[in-house]
């Protein structure tokens, strides 16, 4: 009976999180759709370049968010509450002064360069937009750290809700602003978003912290300096992260053009935001993992492996699904099945597929703040991307830079896997049983008939109403009875875990 509390607020914040996820994705294919419908795609290409360069901005947390919600789970689990309000505001302040200085920078080299990038008629409208879109990600650098806090407290649920919240207000001020005022009314109704998001923020984690008080001075240069030895290595990786989306899309820019990009933008948006309830299950195991690593540290083994046999039982299934129902998504988002958007769809669905089955390494990793395998995993991401992206781009024509993308966080995650594995004598044998084998077989046997079918047949499929539905019928029929004789089915019935 001890133990349910414990189930009981995991299973709120991996259901949160999904549902999150899917809130702030339905409100992105809104906003998308909104875009191409009154600006073309064209305009969401440049969008999309001038996110990816505002989002190198985000070096500034140094590593900290992540070092928040691990600091907070041990600080609480020995009951050291003094040490969390300074915590806070080192991190915070810190953050805010570094971002200061980067986005300036990233400003002033915009107008060097930019103008390679995109056609000359679009560089002064993002150069308006991209200042605002800097303030926007400046105030949710604030927020992010807000919400690391909660994270860090296991108040999952509070943040999902946060950005459940914001994503709906940013939905209703972009369908406001974008017919009267463009790209820089999407940015401006960015920002309200953020503001919203740090006031909600604040407000719960004073509830939850009662001594944290951001405006009382409490910066602490020892805590600082344990922060920046956990976060230097988490800055590195965040560096390798932040350059990677900016350099694919860049890649795009200059072999494919704006209009591929535009669809790009789109299938990478869709894709991760699928991953991203995944990603959002096993990333509660952060606070988790650090609890144990204080109190009983034989149970790091046993979360990370009923974390990666519950993703192989999600993850293959959904890998499964993308690539059924592309078409019909396609016919809805864009108005007509838009071949570069399914086939960039497709590649990245299967990078995602091998990228997503390293995250319960990758969150371990994090909680026990053993980084090594996750610097290394970030590094060998970028470098392909680079290398890749470059022979592809120019070889391969329209798709090349997408597939190199697939394939640099293919080989990353394979690499992060391999070592976590190694590090705890982990193997596959051991993780996984005959079920779950089923699960993958039968989805990867599916997906490659649907493809072929697709290939050959595909210009005989109307992908109306009719035929989703058809579609759907037939996913379910083959995949509910299979998912039904797997031991983490019965982990989908949440009323478990609220009985008293």
């Amino acid at each position: 009976m001890e133990e349910r509390p414990g189930n009981r607020i995991i299973a709120i914040n991996v259901i949160s999180s999904a549902i999150q996820v899917i809130i702030v994705g339905l409100a992105y294919f809104l906003i998308y759709r909104i875009l191409i419908s009154t600006l073309g795609v064209e305009v969401l290409g440049i969008w999309s370049l001038i996110i990816a360069l505002s989002s190198i901005s985000g070096l500034s947390n140094f590593g900290f968010q992540s070092a928040i919600v691990k600091y907070i789970a041990e600080y609480n689990a020995r009951g050291e509450l003094a040490e969390l309000s300074r915590l806070l505001f080192t991190s915070i302040l810190s953050i805010i002064v570094i971002f200061m200085f980067i986005a300036l920078l990233i400003y002033l080299s915009a107008h060097l360069f930019i103008g390679r990038l995109i056609d000359p008629h679009y560089v002064r409208t993002a150069m308006v937009v991209l200042p605002i879109s800097l303030l926007g990600l400046f105030i949710s650098s604030f927020s992010g750290a807000l919400t690391s806090a909660l994270e860090g407290f296991q108040r999952n649920y509070i943040r999902n809700f946060t950005y459940s919240f914001t994503s709906v207000l940013y939905l209703i001020l972009a369908i406001i602003f974008i017919p009267h005022f463009g790209l820089i009314g999407l940015a401006v109704a960015q920002v309200i978003q953020a503001l919203v998001s740090v006031v909600i923020s604040y407000y719960f984690l004073n509830k939850t912290c009662f001594n944290f008080n951001f405006f009382r001075w409490n910066w602490d240069r020892k805590l600082f300096k344990i922060l920046l030895n956990y976060g230097y290595k988490m800055q590195i990786v965040s560096i390798f992260q932040m350059l990677a989306d900016p350099l694919t899309k860049i890649l795009l820019s200059r072999f494919s053009g704006n209009i591929t990009l535009g669809y790009y933008e789109m299938a990478s948006k869709f894709i991760t935001q699928l991953r991203q309830i995944i990603a959002g299950m096993c990333q509660v195991t952060i606070p988790i993992v650090s609890h144990f690593v204080q109190i009983k540290i034989s149970e790091i083994r046993n979360v990370y492996n009923t974390s990666f046999s519950f993703l192989v039982f999600v993850a293959f299934p959904l890998f499964t699904a993308i690539i059924l129902f592309t078409p019909h998504l396609s016919r809805i988002w864009i108005g007509n099945v838009e071949p570069i958007f399914v086939n960039c769809a497709y590649i990245l669905d299967l990078g995602m597929l091998i990228n997503i089955l390293c995250a319960p390494a990758y969150f371990n990793s994090l909680g026990e703040g053993k980084l090594n395998g996750v610097l290394y995993m970030s590094g060998i991401v970028l470098f392909l991307i680079a290398i890749l992206g470059f022979i592809l781009g120019k070889t391969v024509q329209d798709y090349g830079v997408v597939i190199s993308y697939a394939l640099s966080t293919g080989s990353g995650s394979i690499f992060l896997i391999r070592y976590y594995h190694k590090l705890k004598n982990i193997s596959f044998k051991d993780l996984l049983k005959f079920s779950d084998y089923s699960i993958i077989i039968c989805s990867l046997l599916f997906a490659g008939i649907t493809i072929f079918l697709f290939t050959n047949f595909g210009s005989r499929i109307n992908f109306n109403i009719k035929s989703l539905i058809c579609f759907i019928l037939i996913y379910l029929a083959i995949f509910v009875p299979i998912a039904s004789l797997n031991a983490n089915f019965k982990l989908l019935d949440i009323r478990q875990y609220f009985k008293s």
